[in-house]
């Protein structure tokens, strides 16, 4: 969504990543909603106490996942984009650099976060 407002095309449509930004939209809404409805259903059947908190430490432990295919899918674009920056500070032209390993995934999701801020303001 930040990458559509940056763009300013039509509501984001006019860049090469719609089809990226809707497939991670369309994975983030899915698990929101499966979130709301494992906690609603707990909340409802066993009250907001223990179990509620199982539950909603079970979803974040389980958003890792999640997070990793959004970082695979997201990998060359955030990497693209740091690339085309000005300038970068020290600690981001490593993650600019690493493509491979759990380290790549490390510092894609350091340049993706860093990406946000920068954008966000």
């Amino acid at each position: 969504m930040i990458n559509a407002i940056s763009v300013r095309g039509v509501a984001g449509l006019a860049d090469d990543t719609v089809e990226l930004r809707l497939r991670s939209l369309r994975l983030v809404a899915g698990w929101v909603l499966i979130l709301s409805l494992g906690l609603t259903l707990t909340k409802t059947y066993a009250g907001q106490g223990t179990t509620y908190a199982a539950v909603w430490m079970l979803f974040e432990f389980l958003s890792i996942p999640v997070i990793v295919l959004l970082l695979i899918w997201w990998r060359l674009e955030i990497r693209k984009v740091l690339l085309d920056l000005p300038a970068l500070p020290g600690w981001l032209q490593k993650s600019a650099q690493h493509s491979g390993g759990l380290k790549g995934y490390l510092f894609t999701a350091l340049g993706g976060l860093y990406l946000v801020f920068i954008f966000s303001r």
